[in-house]
């Protein structure tokens, strides 16, 4: 008797699209087919792309079940697509590849920030909250014009 395998059929991408700086979020389901429990580990999952989560982070699979595997992504540049692969290896199950496509739309128009109106001689102070969504460190300057003079506040993102 001759047994020939091959690899299994590629996996339907899953694409994440939305408004750049908004989380989105989709689910892929992980089928253990085998009469055994399946688990998966965190060091299992990998994926080539820092900017997508997966939740959670290790799995049991019960014998023929589905579970879902929830992933997400904030996309930082519009009308940008990239692609990208979630790995699961198992030693029962083998390798799973899942490709994703991750695309950034154009966001909502920004919102303004308010504009500082202080009688002369007296003192306003007005909060700012600034958000940033880069996984690594980032400095920021602000200019503040003043009449003639002008003020640089640097802020520096330690991630």
């Amino acid at each position: 008797m001759i047994v020939t395998t091959t690899p299994a059929d590629p996996y339907p991408i899953t694409e994440l699209a939305g408004p750049v700086r908004e989380m989105i979020t989709s689910q892929i389901l992980i089928t253990n087919p085998l009469k055994t429990a399946v688990n998966i580990k965190s060091d299992q999952i990998i994926r080539d792309n820092d900017y997508v989560l997966i939740k959670p982070d290790s799995l049991i699979l019960i014998p023929d079940s589905e579970v879902p595997l929830e992933i997400s992504y904030r996309p930082l540049l519009a009308n940008n697509t990239i692609n990208s692969l979630i790995t699961i290896k198992s030693p029962e199950l083998g390798e799973l590849k899942y490709p994703l496509q991750l695309r950034g739309t154009t966001p909502q128009p920004p919102k303004v920030l308010p504009t500082m109106i202080a009688s002369l001689g007296s003192e306003k102070i007005v909060t700012y909250n600034f958000l940033c969504y880069i996984k690594k460190a980032t400095e920021f300057a602000i200019k503040i014009e003043k009449f003639s003079e002008s003020v640089i506040i640097n802020f520096i993102n330690s991630y």
